[in-house]
């Protein structure tokens, strides 16, 4: 069978965009396939907003991929001309030895990412939208921000079609195998043949990955963002912001519209086992930790939502992304359980998965996101 591509990218959300974007760009034939148009809101790039942030508590080997995102995503806005990231700044508000401040400051100080601890008297002074809790400390990013997450993917789809590729939406990967020369792929339209099969199909991933899905434990789980009305006459928050509190971790927002606050539970979810039966009414449950956050912390806010929306995340065994080459088809290589962490980085992963399919290895130290790790716990 003739090669129809060079490179096929299944799943053409945040991490697939910018793979089809990069690879386009270097000048190779790619075809990308999605279910939907880009943008979507049916998967985990949508709802407006998300955070970018370089003091990462999750691990400090990250931040090398985040700096090569964040001038990524300045690229991204230079030739969209279109403006698409906001470093209004990041607080983190949690007890002193907890998961994100502990975290937080290692980056910091391994990668020297300028950061700056406030004091309960001061924090209230800079940010009066803030009631800091009882036993709390503040750090200040001034680096962090918040992406427009379907802007950023539609600027990616849209200028790698700019750049030569072929995006068929309406159409979905069934099955795939590696051959002596490529890899053959099968859809609901037809059949495809190409040297190499970047899979990056998000909440998807686990039914087309099933050994990697079993080595990592990758399951997805339902996710709720919620929109709260400011009520008059008080501050409201300037900033993106991280916040650890006894009942979960919850990110937020800065008042883009002039009249309510985003903000979200990061901890827990629902498990989900079919991504197309997502269930996007609102339950009480969904609002019951923000609430209490809002009670204990945003004096200004309202705990009742006026809107919402769903979304999920693809939760990997140690909640860090799986970056790997598949192991049952040698031509395929992957980018999944990004564990509702993961858009921030989509700039840089894009151009790793490219590097991945072509070249065989990144510029990047991504090893540390490998399937092996997984096979090496005891």
């Amino acid at each position: 069978m003739k090669n129809t591509a060079d490179v096929l990218v299944a799943g053409v959300g945040g991490c697939g965009a910018s793979a089809l974007y990069h690879l386009a760009r270097d000048g190779h034939r790619v075809i990308g396939f999605d279910r939907f148009e880009p943008g979507h809101d049916r998967g985990s790039s949508h709802g407006e907003t998300r955070v970018i942030r370089q003091a990462y508590f999750e691990h400090p080997d990250y931040v090398p991929l985040l700096r090569r995102a964040y001038g990524l995503w300045t690229e991204l806005e230079d030739e969209s001309q279109a403006s698409l990231m906001d470093l209004c700044g990041l607080l983190m508000i949690g007890p002193p030895g907890g998961e994100i401040l502990g975290g937080s400051r290692l980056a910091a100080e391994r990668y020297g990412v300028p950061v700056e601890d406030i004091t309960v008297a001061e924090c209230a002074e800079r940010f009066p939208a803030f009631s800091i809790p009882e036993g709390s400390d503040v750090l200040w990013e001034p680096s962090g921000g918040y992406l427009k997450v379907e802007d950023c993917v539609r600027c990616y789809a849209g200028l790698a079609q700019k750049h030569g590729a072929t995006l068929n939406t309406g159409e979905f990967i069934l099955s795939f195998q590696s051959t002596g020369a490529g890899v053959e792929v099968q859809t609901n339209r037809g059949k495809y043949s190409a040297d190499r099969l970047v899979l990056t199909a998000g909440a998807w991933a686990p039914q087309l990955l099933p050994a990697v899905a079993e080595a990592a434990n990758l399951h997805v789980t339902r996710k709720v963002l919620a929109w709260y009305p400011i009520q008059a006459a008080l501050p409201a928050p300037t900033s993106t912001f991280f916040i650890e509190r006894p009942h979960g971790s919850y990110y937020g927002f800065p008042c883009i519209d002039g009249k309510t606050v985003k903000l979200a539970e990061h901890s827990g979810g629902t498990p989900l086992d079919d991504p197309l039966a997502l269930d996007r009414s609102l339950q009480t449950m969904d609002v019951h930790g923000p609430g209490k956050l809002i009670d204990d912390v945003f004096p200004s806010l309202s705990s009742s939502p006026v809107r919402h929306d769903v979304c999920m995340y693809t939760m990997s065994d140690d909640g860090h992304f799986v970056i790997d080459r598949d192991p049952e088809n040698e031509n395929v290589v992957f980018a999944a359980g990004f564990s509702g962490h993961g858009f921030k980085f989509m700039s840089a992963m894009g151009a790793v998965m490219a590097e991945l399919a072509v070249d065989g290895q990144s510029t990047s130290e991504i090893e540390f996101l490998g399937l092996e790790r997984f096979s090496n716990r005891q």
